[in-house]
């Protein structure tokens, strides 16, 4: 049978899913049910992973399942995958207790008032306008759907006071904003050197290598020019400056991966855009080069250095998002320049990158992570499950 065309898979969905959504919505809840969502089934990653993982550690006796965009998708023993948009999607979403998700469009259902909606996001450090700050680039649909489902929201995560600041003024949220800090952070308060050998082996590199993970964002009007960096220069330059051996892994952000060809790789420059998880990535970097990604906080968290390649600044400000004012307080300077960065590169002192690390995380950002972000989450999915807790939030 030949797959249905895009276009019409689309109508098929708007037109067939609201008739099932009413159906389903009439069975009673699954007490015991949890559904984790990443980017609407992008795989096994993010936030939601690390709080599968503690559920799944500490062995509580839960059904579990896990949204994937295709069969291929892992997931570990013990979570069901649940193809997106599929039938048993729909059921699922109707049934499930907890819905734990790091998006806030998609979400195909209507709310039920036995059901709890944990909110996670995809990223601490809000620097680049989000939400109702940008809504008039975002499309009447996307703002639709992210207004219900911030209607729908019990908790949403935060990671900082800065966090907190923004999504509670632009995120078109009036819920509990609760202070977890990041599931996703906490590997990088309790990595084992075991851990970070398997991931290089994965990678196929010694421990003797030192990695440079050159992660940057992607552009709303698609432009490339933001990625014109020669790593085989910037990698020469590390090995002259530390004199240790040096690779250059690229990890493009998962809405621009596809224009991974645009890099030349060799022994020294890595594809790794599809590589499943970003937290080993960043766990195995001894430095970063991004621009005005959050990605940037995995590295901060571990006190490692990061240096910024803005060539498309005024472009980036100007076609794609602004910035908040926490970007011009971050502890790493911006560089429109290849040579620029090679110098700072060059004369990166790390006593001097650590005074300025810490002001920055202690004063300016206020992080609330710690190392047990999913532990916290982990005894909240117990509560609301045990006590059998009934949403003040849902489609009424």
């Amino acid at each position: 049978m030949r797959k249905m065309h895009l276009g019409l898979r689309d109508k098929y969905h708007k037109i067939v899913d609201p008739i099932f959504i009413k159906l389903f919505h009439a069975l009673p809840v699954s007490k015991n049910k949890i559904v984790f969502s990443n980017f609407n089934g992008r795989g096994y990653g993010d936030n939601p992973k690390y709080i599968a993982e503690e559920v799944i550690k500490r062995k509580l006796n839960y059904k579990m399942y896990w949204i994937v965009s295709n069969d291929k998708v892992y997931v570990p023993e013990g979570i069901t995958k649940v193809k997106y948009r599929s039938l048993r999607y729909i059921y699922e979403m109707a049934t499930t207790k907890v819905f734990i998700n790091n998006i806030k469009n998609g979400n195909e259902w209507n709310k039920k008032k036995g059901q709890y909606y944990i909110q996670t996001w995809h990223g601490s450090l809000v620097m680049k306008y989000v939400e109702s700050e940008v809504e008039e680039s975002l499309g009447k649909d996307y703002v639709k759907q992210s207004k219900k489902d911030s209607e729908f929201i019990d908790t949403f995560l935060v990671a900082s006071k800065d966090d907190k600041n923004i999504i509670g003024k632009w995120f078109w949220y009036h819920h509990e904003l609760w202070e977890t800090g990041s599931p996703r952070s906490d590997v990088f308060f309790n990595v084992s050197n075991d851990k970070i050998k398997g991931i290089k082996t994965k990678l196929g590199l010694d421990d003797s290598t030192k990695i440079l993970l050159y992660s940057p964002t992607f552009r709303d009007d698609n432009s490339t020019a933001g990625y014109n960096i020669n790593l085989e220069k910037v990698v020469t330059t590390l090995e002259k400056t530390t004199r240790d051996k040096w690779v250059a892994l690229v990890r493009l952000h998962p809405n621009a991966a596809a224009l991974g060809n645009l890099f030349e790789y060799n022994e020294e420059v890595i594809n790794v855009c599809n590589y499943p998880d970003a937290q080993d990535l960043c766990l195995v970097a001894d430095a970063m080069i991004t621009d005005y990604s959050s990605i940037m906080l995995d590295m901060f968290l571990q006190k490692k250095p990061v240096f910024l390649y803005t060539n498309d600044y005024d472009d980036y400000i100007a076609n794609s998002r602004p910035m908040h004012g926490i970007y011009n307080k971050l502890p790493c300077k911006r560089n429109n320049t290849e040579d620029d960065l090679l110098k700072d590169i060059e004369s990166c002192d790390k006593d001097v990158y650590l005074k300025k690390l810490k002001h920055f995380m202690e004063v300016d950002f206020m992080s609330y992570d710690d190392g047990h972000a999913s532990e916290r989450v982990a005894d909240r999915i117990k509560k609301v499950i045990e006590t059998d807790y009934q949403s003040p939030y849902y489609s009424k």
